[in-house]
């Protein structure tokens, strides 16, 4: 049954129309338009690796000598092959560097066809660090990234391209002309962002084979061993402990060991000096969510335009507000003979009520089709996350949500006002 206050309230938004397309039109420009950039930034601040970002923390360790360093200039992401392996012996934790690049890759039991795919090196601790989950299989163990073992996980999804309709487990892979022995299989890892290694794009596609770095230094130096900065001349020697390639990750459990960690990296940091190995040397250590936040994942383009869709939000409000305040008040001799006829203020106010609260269900309602409009075109931008977008229908439910709450709001001053009108006086103007 519906009240009869929200009775009279529908027959308001037929009988003055008008308005009714005014404010409907207003709140769905707002809603549309903050909704849009909330998906933006949901998918963009969404945490990677829920189970253990609060644990997982990236390591800086930058040994450029002054002359090679810009006054002003961020440490840089990557550490050394030295360096990341004299961590790993240092850290009392668990630890493991990482990097990625494009290798050759065929499968000599299917004829699968030769295609250059995107591999990631990385040593025995990754998995469990990175929270892969295995299938059928396991990780190498760490002799096998000590003798460089050609060895190799994949995922399911490559599995099923690879071995259609067979185990993959102990099956051989072709990379850059050398056997590599499949160990374990992993269900489908594709973390976004890619916190792991932001350097190689922070929502592209993540790998889908892994090796251990050791044996990918093994490999024909032809195809390279991805990103590197180097300095002092050196020319682009992943062995080199002038050339930085690698992100190293450790897993810190408390605080008093990320303390302990950060001394120990420091102490590093100093003893490159001491000993003669550069004039300058720097180290820091950030967890995996602020890790992204320095490297502003989200944009501070992105942030901008959120707040600005919350102005324009703001802006229909105030918009909206004028237009319920004229609509109510034109009804003056409406609300004036109710009130002589026993109404009381609260039911004028309720009644202006469940009008805002309508005009609000409709502009959200009319707000969903450009809000997936808005996500449709930012979906054609040429920017990393784009892909990434959709359409949350969560979000859409708490957007009309919000739009029905925002309409009440702005409609409570107006109403108020309605409800203040004087019988006697509107009377008398009939």
């Amino acid at each position: 049954m519906i009240p009869y206050a929200a009775s009279l309230a529908l027959r308001g938004l037929k009988r003055h129309w008008p308005f009714t397309a005014l404010i409907t039109v207003s709140l769905a420009v707002g809603i549309s338009t903050s909704s849009t950039m909330l998906t933006v930034m949901g998918t963009l601040a969404v945490d990677p690796l829920p189970s253990h970002s609060g644990s997982l923390y990236h390591v800086q360790m930058d040994p450029r000598p002054h002359h090679e360093v810009r006054p002003g200039s961020k440490l840089l992401p990557t550490v050394t092959l030295h360096d990341a392996q004299e961590l790993m012996l240092a850290s009392p934790s668990k630890s493991t560097f990482t990097a990625g690049g494009w290798l050759p890759l065929r499968s000599p039991q299917t004829g699968y066809p030769l295609r250059m795919l995107p591999i990631r090196g990385f040593t025995h601790s990754a998995p469990s660090l990175f929270g892969m989950t295995f299938l059928s299989g396991g990780p190498w163990s760490a002799n096998d990234d000590n003798s460089a073992a050609r060895v190799a996980i994949i995922t399911q999804s490559l599995a099923n391209e690879l071995f259609p309709g067979t185990s993959a487990l102990g099956a051989t892979v072709e990379l850059a002309t050398k056997d590599f022995i499949v160990v374990g299989v992993i269900s489908n890892w594709d973390p976004k962002p890619r916190f792991y290694d932001l350097d190689t794009g922070a929502f592209k596609p993540s790998e889908r084979i892994f090796i251990p770095v050791e044996s990918w230094l093994a490999l024909p130096q032809d195809y390279g061993n991805g990103r590197m900065r180097c300095w002092n001349d050196a020319d682009n020697d992943a062995t080199s402990p002038q050339c930085a390639w690698l992100h190293f990750w450790t897993s810190l459990s408390s605080k008093d060991e990320v303390h302990a960690f950060q001394l120990l990296v420091n102490q590093y940091a100093s003893d490159q000096i001491s000993n003669g190995r550069t004039t300058r040397a720097q180290a820091d250590i950030a967890s995996l969510i602020n890790w992204l936040d320095r490297n502003e994942v989200i944009p501070s383009g992105v942030r901008i335009q959120m707040w600005l869709s919350f102005g324009i939000l703001l802006v229909s409000l105030v918009n909206a507000n004028g237009l319920l305040l004229a609509k109510f008040m034109s009804r003056s001799s409406e609300f004036g003979i109710r009130r002589a006829l026993g109404a009381t203020r609260a039911a004028i106010f309720a009644q202006c009520i469940w009008e805002s609260a309508a005009l609000g269900a409709l502009g959200g309602i009319a707000g969903v089709p450009l809000a997936a409009l808005g996500i449709f075109l930012v979906k054609r931008l040429p920017i990393d996350y784009a892909s990434q977008l959709s359409i949350s229908y969560p979000l859409l439910i708490i957007s009309l949500a919000l739009a029905v709450i925002s309409s009440i709001a702005a409609g409570a001053l107006p109403a108020w006002r309605a409800s203040r009108v004087s019988p006697q006086l509107q009377i008398k103007t009939l």
